[in-house]
């Protein structure tokens, strides 16, 4: 070492001993919330926060984020703005919502999606492209192929080239799509889900809606779905949202009642029956938060909302033997006879990748629903999404098989609902063209 090193030594070792603790420290931990306050102004456009709810949510360190305010269609509309407080402070913030009779403003919380990935029980068989359409009845003339139908996938992103490529009458739908401009990263969840579906509608439009996460950024684009479709439905036939994602647990620091997964207030659940009452189709994953095994209490429920919503179609998974996809969602927590029904979930796509999760039995049934409502007679105009909810559980394959404890392969004929299975395999059958006769009006 020379000697005119020696007093740059010094000054390094003197600032690491400053700058040590700032390193170290840790911030504050914070807990995303979800803020609404009735709408007395009947003006969404001119939304203020008032400044004394202001001064107080400041005053708990609250922290606003740069997204716009939301408001909810439900018949008492209230507007919801998105942050964060100190976790420290939500002991005191509850406080004083519970000694105010009529407090000024609700809290809820703002949970994190996660995909429908995880998937680690055994599978008896896997499913090829030909052979998923064939099974589930997609090659009955070539007319029920998603032409005129908006199917938008609800996810981080799509990357369109291979899926055009693979399926050249496949358009991306630029309407519906949300943000306006979006960003040109994508994620493989979403492209996987936007493949499966054109797997089953390969004449399909397909919007590309892109969320951040949170139950605030799905509020935003569900209505944007809605709001487009009440302003476009004559353009299209059919609306269908297809949603591989769920909120599988109550975010801590909460009351049961604040948050998405335990109560019934929160302001997602009145987005998503508004897209509904609209006349939109939505798709929903049911989660995998089951059993490895078959249900044995259909009454403990691990479908979670808003994936279990009676509006929806709750989409549970099984494989090419029709049998259920271990860890697919059992029973509804709010709803208990979910799912509604089953769709195969475990494929080899033309290139050789496997697809094994929920999400591609949601992103498949997805796409069966698009194709139907393609037919004459099929369109939003002509059969209500119930309608088409309940004509596809009576039409179901109700040939379903199950393993019992031992490793036995059985075959089950279900006769109603069941917690794994819903009410049977989704498909479209020889006579999808009397259902409308069939299935009530």
């Amino acid at each position: 070492m020379t000697a005119s090193m020696r007093p740059l030594l010094s000054v390094i070792s003197a600032l690491s001993v400053v700058l040590t603790p700032i390193v170290l420290a840790q911030a504050p931990r914070t807990t995303r919330v979800l803020i609404a306050v009735p709408d007395r102004t009947q003006a969404p456009a001119a939304f203020i926060l008032d400044p004394q709810l202001s001064e107080l949510l400041r005053g708990f360190g609250f922290k606003l984020d740069d997204r716009p305010a939301f408001r909810t269609c439900d018949a008492k509309p209230r507007f919801v703005i998105a942050g964060t407080i100190p976790t420290a402070s939500m002991a005191a913030l509850h406080s004083l919502l519970t000694a105010r009779e009529s407090p000024s403003f609700q809290l809820y919380d703002n949970p994190i999606v996660s995909s429908q990935y995880s998937n680690t029980c055994p599978r008896q068989a896997d499913l090829g492209e030909r052979h998923a359409r064939s099974a589930a009845g997609l090659d009955i003339n070539g007319l029920a192929n998603g032409r005129g139908v908006v199917l938008a996938i609800v996810d981080g992103g799509i990357d369109m080239s291979p899926i055009v490529k693979r399926f050249p009458a496949v358009k991306a739908n630029q309407i519906f799509s949300w943000p306006a401009t979006p960003s040109p990263i994508y994620g493989s969840h979403g492209t996987l889900c936007a493949y499966v579906a054109a797997l089953a509608a390969p004449a399909v439009e397909i919007a590309d809606v892109r969320v951040f996460g949170d139950a605030f950024s799905f509020m935003h684009a569900y209505d944007y779905l809605r709001t487009t479709w009440n302003a476009n439905r004559g353009k299209w036939k059919a609306l269908v949202v297809s949603t591989s994602w769920e909120f599988p647990a109550p975010e801590p620091d909460f009351a049961s009642k604040e948050t998405l997964a335990l109560g019934t207030t929160h302001p997602l659940l009145p987005t998503l029956r508004c897209l509904a009452g609209a006349g939109v189709d939505v798709v929903f994953a049911a989660g995998n938060s089951g059993t490895c095994g078959p249900s044995s209490n259909t009454a403990r429920g691990s479908i979670t909302p808003p994936n279990d919503m009676p509006e929806a179609i709750t989409v549970a998974a099984v494989d090419g033997a029709k049998v259920r996809l271990g860890d697919s969602g059992q029973g509804g927590k709010s709803a208990p006879t979910k799912p509604d029904i089953s769709a195969f979930g475990s494929l080899i796509l033309q290139d050789g990748t496997y697809a094994r999760h929920t999400s591609v039995a949601t992103a498949f049934a997805a796409g069966i629903n698009a194709s139907l409502r393609s037919l004459d007679g099929w369109s939003a105009a002509d059969r209500s999404a119930t309608l088409v909810r309940k004509c596809f559980t009576e039409h179901a394959d109700k040939q379903v098989k199950v393993v019992s404890s031992s490793g036995t392969l059985s075959s089950s004929q279900l006769t109603s609902h069941s917690a794994d299975f819903g009410y049977g395999v989704m498909r479209l059958d020889s006579n999808v063209f009397s259902w409308k006769d069939t299935c009530g009006k």
